[in-house]
């Protein structure tokens, strides 16, 4: 189904697939899915097509993507957003393609965001990207955030090291 009306045209979203399983919500310019248990999502923005997933095709929950993975299976994407390694990441990949006014190949955008809360790159930071789908422009962020109220926040049953990591981006 279509979504109508809700979103201005910069961010607008032509089509999401089950859209009956997402929570989504339009604030502020800004389009929030909550992707529930599947880890993944198929939508269109700007006539692009797009996938968030939280590991990768093969495990949605537990995979990771790089690019030194086989990435045939994401040739129908335009971008793929990932998450699950936590470490920020920013790479094209081109297929070849049969058109010659695309010069024969066909480029698929992969980005990784980085983690707001357990970073893995060795930097404690709150990480996130800005992305503009249509020029393609990719800023990642690192901001301060209060880690020691963060760690209060962590139940006593939670394994030390997870509250600890957090200082270093472990």
């Amino acid at each position: 189904p279509e979504i109508n009306g809700e979103f201005p045209e910069v961010v607008k979203v032509v089509n999401v697939n089950n859209i009956n399983k997402w929570d989504y919500k339009y604030e502020n310019g800004v389009v929030t899915f909550n992707m529930k248990n599947e880890a993944m999502l198929e939508l269109n923005i700007s006539q692009l097509k797009c996938l968030c997933i939280h590991g990768n095709i093969k495990d949605n929950y537990w995979g990771k993507l790089s690019l030194s993975d086989n990435l045939n299976e994401y040739f129908e994407y335009d971008f793929v957003f990932s998450g699950h390694s936590h470490e920020p990441h920013f790479f094209e990949k081109y297929y070849k393609i049969n058109n010659k006014a695309k010069r024969n190949r066909k480029k698929t955008i992969f980005i990784n965001p980085g983690s707001v809360g357990q970073p893995r790159n060795q930097n404690s930071m709150a990480q996130f990207a800005i992305v503009d789908i249509i020029t393609q422009e990719v800023i990642f962020k690192k901001i301060k955030y209060n880690i020691e109220k963060e760690m209060y926040c962590f139940s006593n049953n939670v394994d030390i090291f997870y509250k600890n990591r957090l200082k270093y981006g472990v």
